[in-house]
């Protein structure tokens, strides 16, 4: 019962604590008896679920792909927009902080994933509705994997940049509302823990900085980084997604 079997266990027993506080008294009562019978099969206790949420804990991203630079600056984003970290190893990037902070990084990190995808699709519109900007940006006749790659680093730091805006928005929010009183439990604050763990990072990782590799296109990096920003839009409930037009 050790490693991934053992957070898998965890996860379905945090599940069921959660909805002993149902409204619903006979979903409850059942998930009560559920959760009492699973912890004594399985060995566990309420406090291994506590223990577990609270503290140091680290995830590795699947696949080797997450050090690709701009897989990276995602990487990074979804795990700062939780006040938790991303880093890089020789052959994966994992995402270190509280337990439940690095579980909705993780999660988020493949939905940026998926928005570089209708990113790049929303590029190729622009550029067919646009042959003058679409001729501007090919006249270094690049290779297409530099130019993609150029693309969609631009397109990641623009998500990294719509995340890090919602995210001081929203913090101005809840210091403003709570210099005024006891409505702060109606503003949206940071989903994250807020705890630093940067010491333990530094201290257990060597600090590496993934290589962007030489020959990025500026042009057609700042043209995705654009494209990003202009069509995107992040949610104080922490969703990020293309702007749909009106």
């Amino acid at each position: 019962m050790r490693g991934v079997t053992r957070d898998k266990l965890l996860d379905k027993l945090s599940k069921l604590l959660a909805l002993e506080t149902s409204p619903n008294a006979h979903e409850a009562q059942s998930a009560r008896k559920q959760a009492e019978r699973f912890m004594l099969r399985h060995g566990l206790s309420r406090d291994d679920v506590r223990s577990r949420d609270v503290g140091y804990h680290e995830v590795v991203l699947p696949g080797s792909g997450w050090r690709v630079h701009w897989r990276f600056v995602l990487a990074t984003a979804a795990a700062r927009s939780y006040g938790a970290e991303a880093v890089a190893g020789e052959r994966e990037v994992r995402i270190v902080g509280e337990h439940a902070d690095v579980v909705r990084a993780a999660k988020r990190c493949r939905r940026l994933l998926r928005l570089i995808r209708e990113l790049e699709g929303i590029a190729v519109q622009y550029l067919e509705d646009r042959p003058d900007v679409a001729h501007a940006l090919a006249r270094r006749n690049l290779l297409r994997k530099l130019r993609d790659t150029s693309l969609r680093t631009g397109m990641a730091r623009g998500v990294s940049a719509v995340l890090l805006k919602r995210s001081r928005r929203d913090a101005a929010g809840a210091s403003s509302s709570m210099a005024e009183g006891p409505a702060t439990s109606l503003v949206a604050v940071s989903e994250g823990s807020g705890k630093d763990h940067s010491t333990r990072v530094s201290s257990r990782y060597h600090p590496e900085v993934v290589d962007v590799g030489s020959g990025l296109d500026e042009s057609w990096e700042v043209f995705g980084m654009l494209i990003a920003r202009d069509n995107l839009v992040a949610f104080s409930s922490g969703e990020i997604q293309v702007r749909r037009p009106r």
